[in-house]
């Protein structure tokens, strides 16, 4: 970072401990993208002296961070951000888990995956029309089950139980036992020793299933764990 630069960010920091001296700073005019993020991120009525124009470099994949940096602690910025597809998955979660409220700025949630469609539902529970439960892989339907409080039975219905692959049964049932009526013996049949092992440990009653469905290879694998 050169001098000149060194010399911008300083006074962002400045402003930011010091908003007071705002009429000492004469670099207005030449703050960059990192000045900005620093300075609205603490004190957002600066912003009337913003003009946004590195809102393009921050809408290129680089950037992104930004805007998670920016609207976890400002929302209000929220129409700054022109187009919210730009965002992936992981990153409108960061944000939603801060800033529930943004939700409502989430226009395309038919294409997102389970946990974004969880932290969407939470918010704005009456709009479960417009997600593609049907679509949801395996991944998906676990991180909207572990996401989601209580799953209303219509939405229940409309999952894809039998496409649950073992080991996200395993990380489900782990902490929501409640959905086992929801595995097909032939999954039950599926697990590994290492994922009933798991499972037992967090929820001893599922010793019933495992005796009945783990095949005796499974149980000796299962026993020779438990005594490591």
């Amino acid at each position: 970072m050169n001098s000149s630069a060194n010399s911008l960010m300083r006074w962002a920091e400045i402003l930011c401990e010091h908003p007071e001296r705002a009429s000492d700073c004469h670099c207005w005019q030449h703050f960059g993208g990192k000045e900005w993020l620093v300075i609205l991120t603490k004190q957002p009525q600066f912003a009337k002296c913003c003009p946004w124009h590195f809102v393009e470099e921050w809408n290129c994949q680089h950037g992104h961070h930004n805007w998670i940096r920016l609207l976890s602690a400002q929302p209000q910025f929220a129409d700054k951000l022109p187009n919210w597809a730009i965002l992936n998955d992981a990153e409108v979660s960061e944000i939603l888990q801060t800033q529930p409220k943004l939700a409502h700025y989430i226009n395309d949630v038919a294409k997102r995956g389970g946990k974004v469609v969880a932290l969407f539902l939470k918010e704005i529970p009456d709009k479960k029309t417009l997600c593609a439960f049907e679509q949801f892989g395996s991944g998906d339907m676990r991180e909207f089950i572990l996401e989601t409080d209580s799953i209303a039975d219509d939405i229940l219905a409309r999952l894809k139980w039998k496409q649950i692959f073992v080991e996200d049964w395993v990380r489900i049932l782990s902490a929501k036992p409640e959905y086992a009526k929801h595995v097909a013996d032939s999954q039950w049949r599926s697990f590994s020793a290492r994922g009933w092992s798991h499972l037992l440990d967090a929820q001893p009653q599922f010793k019933e299933q495992f005796d009945q469905f783990a095949s005796d290879e499974v149980k000796r694998e299962v026993a020779l764990i438990h005594q490591r």
